[in-house]
């Protein structure tokens, strides 16, 4: 195995990696929630499900909190380095009434 990858949460979206699966580093941010009290995703983002490899990179759905609800968006991850976003939806795509 050359190195495996965790995707996780703690109010933000981190991705770090692993060479055993026992031991884990180079923790990095990838999304963290929006900076203004009325986005969609104010209070906090988190990941919704592993990411789905594509040709054009890694598809990541995830979900951002804010005061009234959640609601479902996606992130695109560079496919030779997950720790990139190289694509992000500008609002959400789901969301519930």
């Amino acid at each position: 195995m050359d190195r495996a990858a965790s995707i996780h949460r703690n109010g933000e979206i981190w991705i770090s990696y692993s060479p055993d699966l026992i031991h884990w580093g180079h923790h990095r941010l990838l999304l963290e929630p929006g900076s203004r009290p009325d986005d969609w995703n104010s209070v906090k983002v988190g990941p919704c499900s592993p990411p789905i490899k594509t040709d054009r990179g890694w598809l990541m759905i995830y979900h951002g909190v804010h005061p009234t609800g959640y609601s479902l968006s996606c992130a695109l991850l560079d496919l030779q380095d997950p720790s990139k976003v190289i694509g992000k939806m500008p609002g959400y795509m789901l969301t519930a009434e």
